[in-house]
């Protein structure tokens, strides 16, 4: 399903209702090229929402949007904005190589749960990658928070841990 990326409640909202469609098995796409004029209007970019997706589309598509920002972007700053939200320093530095190596890939980071919200809800970045045992708040409660804004609950969350108990597995399902 492709949909506009539109300053309108629907548009941001469609992600959400397709993934309750299909809890299991599909990969949401968005790419943004332009930012929306100084009232909100206009076409930013585009987003894709494939339930049952081939299993080579997600790498397909990585290596793709990439390109379509670099050939389509409308502005300098057209790119993609990933928010990492991580309290391991080795981690961090990680994810840092590996994004670096990414072109028109920018990415944020935070190291608790409350100052990665602050920074979503800020920057509404294209994904959000964040741990699930944070300090404090952990990343099951704030992505829960994330679906419940309106101005961020169609932001995907991908949620990482080391601890790969049944628990912590049951939890990450159930988010």
């Amino acid at each position: 399903v492709w949909y506009p990326q539109v300053s309108k409640l629907e548009a941001a909202q469609l992600p959400r209702r397709l993934e309750a469609l299909a809890p299991k098995g599909w990969l949401h796409v968005r790419l943004t090229v332009q930012q929306p004029d100084s009232i909100g209007f206009g076409l930013a970019g585009s987003g894709m929402f494939v339930i049952n997706p081939p299993y080579t589309l997600h790498d397909q598509m990585a290596a793709v949007l990439p390109w379509l920002v670099d050939v389509l972007g409308q502005y300098d700053g057209a790119s993609y904005l990933v928010v990492y939200i991580e309290d391991n320093p080795s981690n961090i530095a990680l994810m840092r190589a590996v994004m670096d190596d990414l072109p028109r890939i920018q990415m944020l980071t935070a190291p608790t749960a409350e100052a990665g919200l602050e920074i979503v809800r800020t920057h509404q970045p294209s994904v959000v990658i964040m741990d699930v045992n944070l300090p404090g708040m952990s990343g099951i409660e704030a992505a829960s928070m994330l679906a419940g804004w309106p101005e961020t609950h169609a932001i995907p969350v991908i949620a990482l841990s080391a601890a790969a108990n049944a628990l912590a597995v049951l939890l990450g399902e159930r988010s």
